[in-house]
């Protein structure tokens, strides 16, 4: 289909006499255009290219089609390099797009990453619709869109859609997508999150999700260095959204990790939240092992009000656990640490655990938090790894709470705070 494009260009353009056309080739003077299908994963191995576009990465079978085509582009000169594609869930084929955008967001590659929901294009619009409180009700020719739904009344408020571009949303819904709206987020996504869908059974819908997205920005990046100074870091872990406030109390949630930076292992999460009005002002996300991520925490509780931490101990392949407190109660001397009260119903006094242990028992009450606190709108994100996360978290085919797609180690430090 490209190819028929661009033959039909240059069929219909003066140049065509000084164009020659061979195979899915033509050359003008020393320049070349050719087309060559993902389904051939070494195909474009000895080719140099100075302009590359590849099309619906998210369909590529073979992610060595990728690399292959990257190895085509000279470092030197003005390369131009084009990568465009509807998302095709998170997993499986569509990883390799949902991957490479990823770390477009987080400045790891050099794409620029451009999203363009569908209510940017204006055909997508049918015309002479109104909302019943409009003043044009009752006018000749035009229709009243009633019965707005959460997700559109979402929609209305938070990008202004008119009433004709939620009904043409209607009619997609139900005529091209078979009434099925998680099927048009992923084919008409008016966010990046709604693009990636994935397997699994979501625990929140877009419409929970779409008021946080008022409050999501960039926030300042720090490392924190072994004097405890906090320093400007545009590659920091330490991403800080507000300063501590005079009179203001705060809690950390933390989720340990074993310290290896790839992709088959979670990071370390902390998530700082302001207890007084549920705010995310802070948010850790490093592959530090457990006795620096110890010395992480202890500066950031200091540096917000002796903050209350509440550090996961519940330890799988040595991702720190208990070891955590160890670090935190002896080289540290930090002390205002979460404890729970244990009932025994045999002794008196059931004794004292110091973090925050993930069991069945509060595993369950944990998420049951979350769901609340994200449905009443009860607390103010500013992250888009968090709210990723969020997107991605649900019930899986094997019926376990966990993330559908990608890591969820900043949503359990969210979580535990």
């Amino acid at each position: 289909h490209i190819w028929g494009m661009s033959k039909r260009m240059i069929e219909h353009s003066p140049f065509l006499p000084y164009v020659g056309i061979s195979g899915n080739t033509m050359e003008l003077g020393s320049s070349r255009y050719s087309v060559a299908t993902a389904g051939s994963p070494h195909a474009t191995r000895s080719m140099t290219m100075t302009a590359l576009h590849l099309s619906e990465v998210a369909l590529w079978r073979y992610p060595e089609a990728w690399i292959a085509a990257m190895q085509t582009v000279p470092m030197k000169g003005e390369p131009w390099l084009f990568v465009e594609s509807t998302a095709n869930g998170k997993l499986n084929e569509g990883a390799l797009f949902y991957d490479e955008w990823q770390r477009a967001q987080k400045g790891k590659n050099k794409f620029t990453p451009i999203f363009l929901p569908w209510w940017e294009l204006k055909e997508y619009s049918i015309p002479n619709y109104h909302f019943s409180s409009d003043a044009r009700v009752g006018k000749m020719g035009s229709l009243t869109l009633e019965g707005l739904d959460q997700e559109e009344v979402e929609l209305k408020k938070q990008f202004h859609l008119t009433a004709g571009q939620l009904a043409w949303r209607r009619f997609m819904i139900e005529g091209y997508c078979r009434g099925d709206v998680e099927q048009f987020h992923q084919e008409y996504p008016g966010t990046p999150e709604e693009a990636f869908i994935q397997s699994g059974l979501p625990l929140f819908r877009s419409a929970d999700l779409i008021p946080f997205r008022r409050e999501i920005r960039d926030g300042r990046k720090f490392r924190i260095d072994p004097d405890g100074r906090f320093t400007l870091d545009p590659n920091g872990y330490l991403t800080i959204w507000k300063a501590p406030e005079a009179g203001h109390k705060y809690l950390i949630g933390a989720d340990t990790s074993m310290g290896f930076d790839d992709a088959s292992h979670s990071r370390s999460a902390a998530e700082v939240l302001d207890m007084d009005t549920l705010e995310q002002v802070a948010e850790y996300d490093c592959a530090s092992p457990t006795y620096v991520m110890a010395r992480h925490l202890a500066h950031m509780g200091t540096r917000y009000h002796n903050a209350l931490l509440a550090p996961e101990i519940t330890a799988s392949g040595g991702g720190g656990g208990r070891e955590l407190l160890v670090y935190l109660l002896k080289d540290h001397q930090y002390y205002n640490i979460y404890r729970n009260k244990q009932v025994d119903h045999i002794k008196q006094d059931g004794g004292t655990k110091w973090g925050w242990e993930t069991n069945m028992r509060t595993r369950s009450r944990m998420i049951s938090r979350i769901v609340e606190v994200v449905k009443q709108k009860a607390c103010v994100l500013h992250s888009e790894a968090l709210l990723s996360q969020l997107q991605s978290f649900g019930e899986s085919d094997a019926g376990r709470y966990e993330s559908l797609a990608g890591k969820d180690h900043l949503l359990f430090a969210f979580g535990i705070a």
